[in-house]
């Protein structure tokens, strides 16, 4: 029977008394239409691939996926066998893949990262995405299903709904090389409304880093207003600071080598000082305990510092800052060279990034170049 679908006419479909299943077919998408079972209506779309052979896909189940996204997956899988592809086979070759949870979790396990980042992603796999779509085969998973999922994380928690998708598009770019990521197709498609988090640029302004600098100078503390420091002259990100090793200081060349295992940057790195940050390290060689190795000691001289929450915390009391979280020096160091006139690809460099595709991209910076432009940053501060 023929029937144009909207979200309203699919879930008034009736079922005939005395039929087991009942297929109502859209006017509007050839193939696009109901089933109307005793228990629930699904979207399917039946096609005939290349070789004449007739198949029937289901895309979703009415009520939970809404009737236009069920269209535009049927339209974009009709374009798939226009080329030849048979989305039927790839379920049925799917059923030699492990479940999502197995696949993912090994994924995960591999996968490098850092520390807080696994902690947080560890939290949305096991509370999130495992009982939303873990009995599922990565193969099967279609945009559709992302949605359902992400509609019922997003009930809970808009934030971890936003981190769901991120996790899932990671895990099939790594797994199919970038071929098939449903969850990709999901972030891309704007017809979707998705929670937005709240955009957070804080940046210090050129008075607020010197007051605090200031204060620095006052404090009896002055490991951590040293670590602190250096966060302001370098760009570093804090962990990389409190974890230094003196092994990873050149002072002869003015450099830090930084041993990184993340996703997004190269295994190492190296940071040029500017004059400011040399001579902070300069003075604390000079202060280490012989044999120290760490630049930033633990108590009793086991490890190293871990933490200057509270330090940063009353530091930005005193100076009357409210708001600014102290990885927000690493976006107020970029973003005032930038303004200083460094282009961004150059401060980027300085910083120790080593994008792939950034340094394929683009010309290499020298190295003499990179030191000038750390130098610059004791002029701004």
């Amino acid at each position: 029977m023929l029937v144009k679908l909207s979200n309203a006419t699919a879930l008034k479909l009736p079922l005939p008394e005395g039929k087991r299943q009942m297929l109502y077919r859209d006017t509007m998408t050839k193939g696009f239409g109901v089933v109307v079972g005793r228990e629930t209506k699904t979207y399917v779309l039946r096609f005939k691939t290349r070789a004449g052979e007739e198949r029937q896909h289901k895309i979703g189940v009415v009520g939970v996926i809404a009737c236009e996204e069920a269209r535009k997956e049927a339209i974009r899988i009709l374009a798939e066998v226009h080329k030849g592809a048979d989305p039927t086979a790839a379920l049925r070759q799917a059923r030699a893949e492990g479940t999502l949870k197995d696949e993912l979790l090994a994924w995960f396990d591999a996968h490098a990262m850092q520390p807080t980042t696994r902690k947080t992603w560890k939290s949305v796999i096991n509370t999130h995405l495992l009982p939303a779509l873990g009995t599922r085969k990565p193969s099967t998973i279609t945009k559709a299903d992302i949605l359902v999922a992400y509609r019922g994380i997003q009930a809970k928690s808009g934030r971890q709904a936003n981190q769901a998708v991120i996790i899932l598009s990671t895990f099939y770019n790594r797994i199919t090389d970038g071929k098939f990521n449903p969850a990709s197709d999901f972030r891309n498609d704007k017809s979707i409304r998705k929670h937005r988090d709240a955009e957070r640029e804080v940046v210090l302004t050129q008075d607020q880093v010197r007051a605090l600098l200031a204060d620095f100078d006052l404090s009896p503390a002055q490991q951590s207003a040293d670590a602190t420091r250096l966060l302001f002259y370098t760009g570093a990100r804090i962990g990389e600071i409190l974890g230094l090793r003196w092994d990873a200081v050149n002072l002869t060349q003015g450099t830090l080598t930084l041993a990184y295992s993340g996703v997004k940057e190269a295994k190492t790195k190296t940071l040029h000082l500017s004059p400011r940050a040399q001579a902070i390290l300069e003075r604390r060689r000079e202060e280490a305990l012989k044999g120290a190795e760490y630049v930033f000691p633990g108590k009793d001289g086991g490890g190293h510092q871990t933490v200057i929450k509270a330090f940063w915390a009353g530091a930005c009391k005193r100076c009357g800052i409210e708001g600014v979280h102290i990885h927000d020096i690493r976006a107020t160091y970029s973003t005032h060279l930038i303004a200083s006139g460094e282009s961004a690809k150059a401060v980027g460099k300085t910083m120790g990034h080593a994008d792939a595709k950034t340094t394929m991209r683009y010309e290499r910076i020298a190295q003499d170049r990179a030191k000038h432009i750390a130098s610059k940053v004791d002029e701004l501060f």
